[in-house]
């Protein structure tokens, strides 16, 4: 059960971060490669699931989730003057351009 990200949102560059309700239930006995999504068949099994994982991540302190665009966009593991990972890499790239 993935925790989807804006890119696999639909929307790399606008507002909307993810569904947060969508959960993914696959069969892996029979479909290892979990290529059926059947979370909408079995919407009780999701429930049952989710409020497993709630009930975990509760217990472990899990929470908040962190997803990529976090880290990309610099709203964790950045303190003081420390630049986003994507400004990082930019200025990496024209480090190592200039030096050539």
């Amino acid at each position: 059960m993935p925790y989807p990200n804006r890119l696999i949102a639909g929307s790399p560059n606008g507002d909307k971060p993810f569904d947060e309700n969508a959960w993914e239930l696959y069969n892996l006995n029979e479909d290892y490669t979990e290529r059926l999504n059947i979370a909408k068949r079995y919407p009780e099994k999701v429930a049952e699931l989710r409020a497993l994982f709630e009930n975990e991540a509760q217990e472990h302190k899990l929470y908040p989730l962190i997803t990529w665009d976090d880290v990309r966009n610099g709203r964790i593991h950045r303190t003081g003057e420390r630049k986003t990972v994507t400004d990082e890499a930019r200025n990496l790239s024209q480090h190592s351009g200039s030096s050539q």
